[in-house]
């Protein structure tokens, strides 16, 4: 009977716009950190590579450490914003690397994987990139679970 008067209490805070329960914005910024890992973890993949790219992608990864970086932001002094920030997060993820590396050569933002013919350990690094991102878009839609 108390859980659930504290559960039903943590989601009356939420509603109110004053941020998620503690546990799960801890599990946010695990999940954030994990991703900001990765992404620098990907950034040095493509030093190992060699292989020159077009100076728009340098944009593109300064442009996602930056939104990680917000995110964390969010999360750790915005607690109204940080849910919907982790979500837009985890979904740009998802779709930018897909877009960029995954899909076929589209445009200039493209780096197909598939094109440059990369080893495992780099498609290894951007699924684990995707299902990151998903992982904290799933994580921040809960809430409060």
């Amino acid at each position: 009977m108390l859980e659930v008067k504290g559960a039903q209490r943590a989601g009356e805070a939420n509603q109110a716009g004053e941020g998620l329960p503690p546990d799960a914005r801890a599990r946010l910024v695990a999940t954030t950190a994990l991703l900001a890992f990765l992404t620098v973890l990907h950034d040095v993949d493509h030093v190992r590579q060699g292989r020159p790219l077009p100076l728009v992608l340098y944009g593109v990864a300064l442009a996602a450490l930056v939104s990680i970086g917000i995110t964390l932001l969010a999360l750790a002094r915005y607690p109204r914003w940080a849910q919907e920030v982790a979500i837009a997060q985890g979904v740009a993820t998802v779709v930018g690397v897909g877009v960029v590396h995954v899909a076929p050569e589209w445009s200039h933002l493209a780096d197909s994987y598939a094109s440059a013919n990369v080893d495992a350990v780099s498609w290894l690094i951007i699924i684990a990139m995707m299902c990151t991102g998903l992982m904290l878009t799933v994580l921040a839609t809960r809430g409060q679970s």
